[in-house]
């Protein structure tokens, strides 16, 4: 257990470094090599591609969403996979949007970092567009179709 509260404490200190929007802190919590897969579906393969698309989030990619950087969270699931490695499931409230995020953490001489970070958003989250039905079979005249 108390390698759980561990993992969950040190999620705490990235939401943190996230809400402040301190970057390179927020950066040194993943490891050189880590996956990054947002909610959008975009894969980041490794810190240095990440960076990038953080620098543009923490100065100008949040005009009129501030909740974006003050998620409610919650661990749902934490779960030691092997030694010094663990799984935790979190349940993100940004606003009105929500999702759940998959975190895969190490420890390694008295250090955590996020290896991996999987984020799923939950329920619908943009506007999709109507379904135009597909007219019945003989509805055009011969040679139209």
């Amino acid at each position: 257990m108390g390698s759980e509260l561990s993992a969950a404490g040190f999620l705490e200190q990235v939401q943190a470094d996230w809400a402040a929007r301190r970057l390179d802190a927020y950066l040194s919590h993943f490891a050189e090599n880590a996956d990054i897969l947002n909610r959008t579906g975009a894969w980041f393969r490794g810190r240095a591609a990440f960076r990038p698309q953080l620098e543009w989030l923490f100065t100008r990619g949040v005009e009129g969403r501030p909740e974006l950087f003050s998620p409610t969270t919650r661990v749902e699931s934490a779960r030691e996979l092997g030694p010094g490695l663990w799984v935790l499931v979190q349940h993100r409230e940004e606003g009105p949007r929500q999702s759940r995020a998959t975190w895969v953490l190490s420890h390694s001489a008295g250090r955590w970092l996020v290896e991996t970070v999987t984020v799923a958003p939950l329920g619908p989250e943009r506007r999709r567009r109507p379904r135009i039905p597909r007219a019945p079979t003989g509805a055009f005249p011969p040679g139209a179709e």
